[in-house]
């Protein structure tokens, strides 16, 4: 942001300081996007591996034999019978976040991640996935932080 110390002729340099301050902004989103992209995605893959609690992986082990090796025997490690007696952890109802997003964006359109977020009291990273396959849909379209319905 070099030229701030500049001053030439009045609003002239202002507006030339704010072009520059505003394409040096816009060229370090493009430079982030991808890695909100791929947070988006480690995120989807750690959600994945947590619906799965750990007694139900280890039965699956067990299962396999991974946990059957005797030398194991009688050192902390889980038994088929423990592996199996944990409750298993209630499944996330597929689709809701995206569906709640959608009526959102219906009802505000231009409204922003962060916005929909608190509306939904879900952390904004957990919305960006979503937004991002509904726009691969062709559902939702993007302007700059605002999403609305794809104009028809």
């Amino acid at each position: 942001m070099g030229k701030i110390g500049t001053v030439t002729h009045g609003s002239e340099a202002i507006s030339e300081v704010l072009m520059d301050v505003r394409n040096q902004l816009e060229r370090r989103l493009k430079e982030l996007e991808p890695y909100v992209a791929e947070h988006a995605q480690i995120e989807a893959a750690l959600e994945l591996l947590t619906e799965h609690p750990r007694s139900e992986l280890e039965a699956r082990a067990w299962r396999a034999g991974a946990l059957r090796d005797e030398t194991h025997a009688g050192r902390g490690h889980v038994t088929q019978a423990e592996a199996t007696s944990r409750k298993p952890r209630r499944r996330r109802q597929q689709g809701g976040r995206r569906a709640q997003l959608l009526d959102l964006i219906r009802k505000n359109p231009g409204i922003t991640i962060a916005s929909a977020a608190r509306q939904m009291g879900v952390k904004p990273t957990n919305l960006y996935r979503v937004a991002a396959q509904l726009q691969a849909d062709g559902t939702i379209e993007k302007n700059g932080p605002n999403y609305s319905l794809q104009a028809e």
